[in-house]
Parts: C-alpha cells; sequence; structure tokens
C-alpha cells in the first residue's frame, strides 16, 4: 500500500470478541485490505475473553501478512471498557489512537488520511465517522422527568401490586431517572464511539471512569460527563467526517448524508447501526432518523414511565437469555429453535449469528406468523417441536408480553423444561 508518512504516531484498535462469529472479523479485515489507509499507522488486534492462544488460532490466521500487534483483555465490561484498557497500556506510544468496533467494516479509500486530516485541524479534539444528535431523555426538562418519576413512584407504592413488585419497580424507576438526569436533553450532540479519532492525551484523560454496563458506555458516549463533552468543556470541536473527506461541524451533522439520513451515501465507516438504517424497512428507517435527528418528548406524562419499567423488566430477561446462550456457545456445539418469529425473535437470529460460533440455528416455529425476512430462515408450526424432536438442543422463547403463556404450550407438548430458554 501506498501510504504517505507522518511524524506521528498512529494506532488502530480493531476489537474482536470471543463469543463473535468469526465471520464479523473476515468482513473487517476484507474492507481493511481493499481500501487504503492512506497514512502510516500500526494496527493493534484488541482479543476480548479469548482464554489462551489455542482459542486465537482462527483469527491469527487471518491475519497472516497483515502487520498487525496483539492486546489480550478479558471479556468484563463492553467495548469501551476495552478501549480504556488498551489506551493506558498504548496513550504512551502514540499520538493518536482510532477505535473500530468488532462491527466496523471501511467503505472508503484513505479512510485514515480523512480522520487524521481532520483531527490535525485548529481546535479539533475529536473527530468521528459517525455522531448523532440523539438524546435517551429526548427534549423532556430535568424538572419534569422528576415530577413524572415521583408521581408515577407514589402510584406504585399506594397499589395494590405485592411488595416484592413494586420495590422492582421503584428500583427501576430510580435507577432510570439517576441514567437520565447524566444525559443532556435533545441535541445531545455527540460523536458516536465506533471508527472515531483522538489525541491520545485526551482519551488518556478519560480512563478513569468504570465502564462495566451497557448504561455505563452510553453515559461515556454521550453523557454530561461523557466523552465529546468532556472535548467541548474544552473548548475545542467535534468534527464528523465524510466519505469524501470532508470535516463537519455540529450543525452540519443531519443533513451531510453521513449517519441516519438519505442512503448515508457519504458513510466512511459501516457499522451494526449504520447498515440496520440502510436494510431497513421504511419504518424502521423513519423511527432510526427521528431518534437522531429530532427533537420528541419523552417521559412527560407519569403513565409514560409503565413503558420504562417494562423496558427494563424485558431488559433483564433478555440479558438473562443471552447470558444462557453465552454459556452455552462456550461448553459445545448446540441447535436452537426461535420460538416467536416477530422483531424480537429477528433480534435474536441476527445476535447469534453475530455473536455464536457454536450454536447453530434450525429454524423459527411461531403459532400465527408464516413468512420471515431471511431467506434461510424457515418458519414452522408448534407440532414441528413434536414431529423433529431430534433436529434441535434448546427452544429459545423469543417474547416479552407471552413468554409465560408459550412457555406454558411448551410444557404442555411435553417439551423437557431444561431445554428451554
Amino acid at each position: 500500500m501506498n501510504m504517505s508518512s507522518s511524524s506521528d504516531k498512529i494506532a488502530v484498535f480493531h476489537l474482536v470478541r470471543k463469543l463473535n462469529n468469526i465471520e464479523m472479523f473476515e468482513d473487517f479485515l476484507n474492507s481493511y485490505q481493499c481500501f487504503e489507509p492512506g497514512v502510516q499507522h500500526d494496527l493493534v488486534i484488541i482479543f476480548k475473553g479469548f482464554d489462551n492462544e489455542n482459542e486465537k488460532t482462527c483469527y491469527t490466521s487471518l491475519l497472516q501478512g497483515i502487520d498487525h500487534l496483539s492486546f489480550d483483555v478479558s471479556d468484563e465490561g463492553v467495548d469501551i471498557t476495552a478501549y480504556i484498557k488498551a489506551t493506558k497500556a498504548f496513550a504512551k506510544e502514540y499520538h493518536y489512537l482510532c477505535f473500530l468496533n468488532s462491527h466496523s467494516m471501511i467503505l472508503s479509500s484513505y479512510w485514515l488520511s480523512k480522520l487524521y486530516k481532520n483531527m490535525k485541524l485548529k481546535d479539533v479534539g475529536l473527530v468521528g465517522a459517525t455522531g448523532s444528535w440523539q438524546s435517551h431523555r429526548g427534549s423532556t426538562s430535568r424538572p419534569r422527568l422528576i415530577t413524572t418519576a415521583l408521581v408515577f413512584s407514589f402510584l406504585t407504592i399506594f397499589s395494590t401490586k405485592p411488595i416484592a413488585v413494586k420495590r422492582e419497580e421503584l428500583s427501576d424507576v430510580f435507577e432510570h431517572l439517576r441514567f437520565l438526569l447524566d444525559i443532556d436533553c435533545y441535541p445531545n450532540i455527540h460523536i458516536r464511539t465506533n471508527g472515531f479519532m483522538i489525541p491520545s492525551s485526551l482519551m488518556l484523560e478519560n480512563t478513569l471512569q468504570n465502564i462495566i454496563s451497557k448504561y455505563d458506555a452510553y453515559r461515556f458516549e454521550s453523557g454530561r460527563s461523557g466523552l465529546s463533552r468532556y472535548i467541548k468543556n474544552k473548548q475545542l470541536r467535534l468534527l464528523l467526517v465524510g466519505n469524501d473527506g470532508a470535516s463537519y461541524d455540529e450543525s452540519e451533522w443531519r443533513g451531510c448524508n453521513v449517519y441516519m439520513h438519505n442512503k448515508q451515501e457519504n458513510l466512511l465507516i459501516s457499522d451494526n447501526m449504520t447498515r440496520k438504517f440502510s436494510e431497513g424497512k421504511e419504518g424502521t428507517k423513519n423511527s432510526l432518523r427521528r431518534s437522531s435527528w429530532e427533537a420528541k418528548r419523552i417521559l412527560a406524562y407519569p403513565q409514560d414511565w409503565r413503558a420504562i419499567v417494562n423496558r427494563r423488566k424485558h431488559a433483564k430477561k433478555l440479558l438473562n437469555q443471552k447470558a444462557q446462550l453465552e454459556k452455552i456457545n462456550k461448553n459445545s456445539s448446540s441447535r436452537i429453535i426461535v420460538f416467536g418469529a416477530s422483531i424480537l425473535g429477528m433480534h435474536f437470529y441476527s445476535w447469534l449469528k453475530d455473536n455464536t460460533k457454536n450454536i447453530s440455528f434450525v429454524a423459527f416455529v411461531d403459532n400465527y406468523l408464516t413468512t420471515s425476512p431471511y431467506k434461510e430462515a424457515l418458519i414452522q408450526k408448534p407440532n414441528y417441536l413434536i414431529e423433529h424432536c431430534d433436529s434441535f438442543d434448546y427452544i429459545l422463547i423469543s417474547s416479552n408480553e407471552y413468554y409465560d403463556e408459550i412457555l406454558q404450550q411448551l410444557i404442555d407438548l411435553n417439551i423437557d423444561e431444561s431445554s428451554i430458554i
């Protein structure tokens, strides 16, 4: 590759999780080799969650002929957790750090030089391939958030629900309110933490936060004490960088066709979210576009907190189910049927493909749906479970509202409960 030299040492970090499907790494490497970076750098592969060298053999074999460094971290926390550990280890060796997550695919030649060129502009503290105005609390003011949360809490306290349910709901309201108060209202301008470049000194100053959960990651990315806010507080600029090599100030982000706008034809580095937009149906695109670029009132009334309580309850269930799947994926090769082919079923189908390599998908089972957007994902009726009882090892129930109903249906079919997730 013909690359321009630079007096600045640049490290490009790419994250590889043990639980991810190796095809994701292949896709990244194909794009990395296809598109000339345009500036000298060191590629550092962050191996997350691998227990020994043997587990990395398939991955390292793909790296033959590609100059790179390796850095190992545990599977603790999220992507930002790994970035912080890598920063502490490498910041003193490099002037600039660029981070790419497991879903990243490069879309343009000279991609790195485009980031670097704009990083070097006057008073710039952070550049990224994607950025957003999205706020998890929308345009709702802090006083209104607090008021509606308190009213909902009082209604819960004086309801006839069991004490255990009240306690869980109140805890969920408090935790979510605490999270939302850490986020600015719309427009909450921030660079997304994938495909971004930053001076190593500034990134090092942001490594004191303890990033464990997804909520911690949201705070780091777009919170009041997060990375973008930190840069802005230092009177430095945030720039979005397009495929065209141009940089865009905050006021230009919405219309520059980089992220969640038109066909994203000016996108420099794609990821799972940009692909969700580009491959989604019109309703999905409109929802993602509005979330990123339009003001909307969230939790403006006490009853709105009911959806938050339900969502957090369902999120806990999903985390538990994914933890079970990750455990199964670690232990042995298994075959799985997903019961429920609606939106959540499609979510699990994609998640299994991206995050597991020892679990093979057999089919969807659904009481009502007959077609799937995935050509290879067949949908069967429940009697399939009896007629093909040897074709699967586990059944994953992909439903929130009807989970208990489906569970009872499976028990009535004499399905072994230990095989139900």
